[in-house]
């Protein structure tokens, strides 16, 4: 199985351009081991796991990414950040970015199952709203349990797709938070209206435009997660102000006093080096006083001559 978490793109990280990246988990034998002791876990311990819960976390790229390998039936290539690609790549330049990663064979056959099953989501299920006329999407919904200091707060949502079916274009994964809702409610339509627009360059439909208007105005921020924000911007604004203040007073000194920058910085270090605590200098006596001494001083005594002469 973690051959087959890791072929998706799960449990571990992509590479793509981001230095803060993280690889998600993916619990392991060995990870239960740790945590509950050989032999002390059992099935009941991980069934979550099945569905994504549990022990499972993973990034939203990562998720997109899983859109991928399942369009493409069973490869994807390492996502990266870009505005654009223009002109062509007439020195290959681009060429190590189109390598295929497929760790395990799967029959297309399955993939077909599979796509099957996540147009069904669009077309009956709760994914409909992410429906765009004239584009068969596959998707799924999900939904992320959300704490906040340990209280219960309103459920995360989340809707994954790519589309077209038959010739994917897009994979694409989005995120509301604090819905409460399932994935189809908000994320769902969202993606919908970010397919259309990728795929058909714009929006034109009333309704559709509506509805876009509708999702652009949504606040589904709950109260309590609200106020901790909002005491935050007010103590990040207060150290902003506190700092614009003393900058604004350290300049007016300057002025009055004629002084320019460097003075100013010259004076400071004179003032740190004043006010640096002075070091216990017993140690460095000591190292200098070892440093000192002769070489021949390090040799062993010499044995007095004992013979004699007659």
């Amino acid at each position: 199985m973690e051959q087959v978490y890791a072929a998706f793109g799960l449990g571990k990280k992509l590479g793509v351009d981001v230095p803060s990246e993280k690889p998600g988990m993916i619990p392991t034998p060995a990870f239960f081991n740790k945590v509950y002791g050989q032999g002390k876990w059992n099935y009941c311990t991980f069934r979550s796991v099945s569905i994504g819960q549990g022990e499972v976390t993973t990034t939203p790229l990562q998720v997109a990414n899983e859109m991928a390998y399942i369009a493409n039936k069973g490869w994807y290539v390492t996502p990266h950040v870009v505005d654009s690609i223009e002109g062509g790549d007439k020195f290959e330049i681009l060429k190590q970015y189109r390598t295929r990663n497929n760790a395990i064979d799967i029959p297309d056959s399955i993939f077909e199952v599979v796509h099957e099953g996540m147009q069904a989501v669009i077309d009956k299920g709760t994914g409909a709203g992410a429906r765009v006329p004239g584009i068969a999407v596959c998707g799924k919904t999900g939904t992320v349990e959300n704490y906040f200091r340990g209280v219960k707060q309103p459920n995360h949502s989340f809707f994954c797709a790519f589309a077209p079916r038959d010739n994917p274009k897009i994979a694409i994964m989005c995120v509301v938070e604090n819905s409460g809702r399932f994935g189809g409610t908000y994320a769902a339509p969202i993606i919908g209206l970010m397919i259309e627009k990728y795929l058909k360059d714009s929006i034109v439909d009333k309704g559709r435009l509506a509805n876009l208007e509708r999702l652009s105005n949504l606040n589904l921020i709950p109260p309590r997660v609200y106020a901790e924000m909002r005491t935050q911007d007010s103590i990040r604004h207060s150290k902003d102000s506190a700092y614009l203040i003393s900058k604004g007073y350290i300049k007016m000194i300057k002025d009055t006093l004629g002084l320019d920058d460097d003075e100013v910085k010259k004076e400071d270090m004179d003032q740190m080096k004043k006010d640096k605590p002075q070091k216990n200098d017993d140690k460095k006596d000591s190292i200098a006083r070892a440093a000192a001494i002769l070489p021949n001083d390090k040799k062993r005594p010499t044995v007095p001559d004992t013979t004699t002469t007659n």
